[in-house]
């Protein structure tokens, strides 16, 4: 079996779960994220951390603790965390797919704009 070793590793969640309104006094998503933070710092990679927001229509309490799991993660594991890679996109009907949903390929650029500086950085290190 060819066995790979990957230097860094950048972790994108979906916001499935908070939209089932799973709980976030559990932090059952910082505990999903913490377990795949450690698991590749074990195997020697820096993590990059993307974000994710979810819709402002789940009340500012909800969408702000959302949030803050990431912000959790990152400060619990000393990962990096990304700015919301959809920054300017997902408020962009011409960037979305019709659904609503996920980008378009023309969003593209943008989405590498957002996280690019935090990325350099941690390749700098």
């Amino acid at each position: 079996m060819i066995m790979q070793r990957f230097l860094y590793r950048v972790l994108r969640s979906s916001c499935a779960l908070g939209l089932l309104w799973l709980s976030l006094s559990s932090t059952v998503r910082a505990r999903e994220h913490n377990i795949l933070v450690r698991t590749s710092q074990d195997a020697g990679a820096k993590v990059i951390l993307l974000p994710m927001e979810i819709p402002p229509n789940y009340g500012a309490r909800y969408t702000s603790g959302f949030r803050q799991c990431f912000v959790q993660v990152a400060r619990e594991t000393g990962s990096v965390i990304t700015p919301f890679v959809l920054d300017g996109v997902a408020t962009d009907p011409a960037l979305m797919q019709d659904h609503g949903i996920h980008p378009t390929v023309e969003a593209q650029p943008k989405l590498l704009h957002n996280i690019l500086p935090t990325v350099i950085e941690v390749l700098a290190q």
